[in-house]
């Protein structure tokens, strides 16, 4: 009998190894994706952002986005978080294709190097659940072992574009948490794939900013002024934003032809000729004096023609900016700055635990009130509107 207990003991143990050792190897290969992911955009800061001629890149992009979508043919049309929740919803077969996340990986550094409007974040959690998809369709025949390996992927994935641990596992944590598997199950292989992720990309790229802001200090009521309003109108854009991106996308998928994105790119390379600051949007100084009025509203108008004519990318960065850019118009200020993208974030995730975390790290004790505040704000103003938004949630599957 004894023999037979520490039998059940060690193969435990060998079992929580192994698990450790898949999600140290999935980070790996997620780090190792991120820093030829990032590393592509020098593209656009070196030849696209100063160019004279920049308006043209959109249209260039246009014709190549063509061709990606041709070769995407009657596939799966989306990506982002939405193909690893139906990926994870669907333990039968599997989604995410290699061929299918590598046509979308090199879709996405088209869209934006050449100037559409689309964020990196949300298909690098595409990529990353497609590792973690085809490491364990290839590893284990369980549901849940699988489920765990996509989830680690998507933390690995997360903890190397914005270079925050405990914000990946935290987001992944309150995105994709599958409530069928135990806590602590889940929990580690999440931080190990995190961890190794991170390294790979810090000692091979160095360093990774989510966001280029200045904090200076505020008074307390000040802040928490700041908080409740720019909560409230936060949240109600990021509500808004979570109702208005799907329709884009989905009037793409179902309403455009192939060459839609010809017609966007030319659109773009228009709005690009009148207004050079487009092409700023992601490398936008936000310490410095702009038009954020202005800035706002060409962010409004090219992530809606960017998405409705087929570009491929996420929206976790434009929300982002569009938060930042909020917060600037009300009080150009790094706190001010921080409340606005806490509170589009958070009511459009519902993920505010992992948000305050992300920005409570930037170093001032002064953040850490009006943020939670803020996101407090959007996680309940997520549940009260979440009725009429159309959204699986993992959380749901048993």
């Amino acid at each position: 009998m004894i023999g037979g207990l520490r039998t059940a003991f060690f193969r435990g143990i060998m079992k929580h190894i192994n698990r450790i050792v898949i999600a140290i190897i999935t980070g790996v290969i997620t780090g190792i994706l991120g820093l030829l992911f990032l590393d592509s955009f020098k593209i656009y800061n070196d030849y696209v952002i100063d160019n004279p001629y920049n308006y043209i890149f959109p249209l260039i992009g246009g014709f190549l986005l063509s061709v990606i979508w041709y070769l995407i043919g009657d596939g799966n049309k989306h990506f982002g978080s939405k193909v690893v929740i139906d990926e994870l919803a669907s333990m039968d077969m599997q989604i995410i294709s290699i061929r299918d996340a590598i046509v979308k990986f090199i879709g996405t550094i088209i869209s934006i190097c050449t100037g559409f409007l689309m964020g990196k974040v949300g298909f690098f959690i595409h990529l990353g659940g497609a590792v973690g998809s085809n490491i364990a369709y290839r590893t284990t025949s369980s549901d849940s072992e699988k489920k765990m390996i996509i989830t680690a992927g998507v933390a690995g994935a997360l903890a190397a574009i914005t270079g925050s641990v405990p914000f990946a596992v935290l987001f992944v944590i309150e995105m994709y948490y599958i409530k069928d598997i135990a806590f602590h199950k889940v929990l580690y292989p999440l931080i190990a794939s995190a961890i190794s992720s991170y390294m790979v990309v810090i000692l091979l790229f160095k360093r990774i900013n989510v966001v280029n802001i200045d904090i200076t200090a505020m008074g307390l009521k000040e802040s928490l002024f700041y908080a409740i309003v720019l909560g409230l109108i936060g949240s109600f854009v990021g509500i808004i934003m979570k109702k208005y991106i799907p329709m884009l996308k989905e009037f793409h998928n179902n309403k455009m032809p192939v060459y839609s994105p010809i017609i966007g790119g030319l659109i773009l390379s228009v709005i690009g000729y009148f207004y050079p600051e487009y092409f700023k949007m992601f490398v936008l100084d936000l310490n410095g004096e702009f038009n954020y009025t202005l800035m706002l509203v060409l962010l409004f108008v090219g992530l809606s023609v960017s998405m409705a004519f087929g570009a491929i990318g996420g929206e976790f960065t434009l929300l982002l900016l569009m938060g930042a850019f909020i917060g600037a118009i009300i009080n150009p200020t790094g706190v001010v700055i921080i409340i606005g993208i806490s509170a589009v974030l958070s009511a459009f995730y519902g993920a505010g635990f992992s948000v305050l975390v992300l920005f409570s790290s930037l170093g001032m004790e002064e953040l850490i009130m009006p943020v939670a505040i803020a996101t407090i704000i959007g996680i309940v103003i997520n549940e009260k509107f979440k009725e009429i938004i159309v959204e699986k949630k993992v959380s749901n599957i048993v």
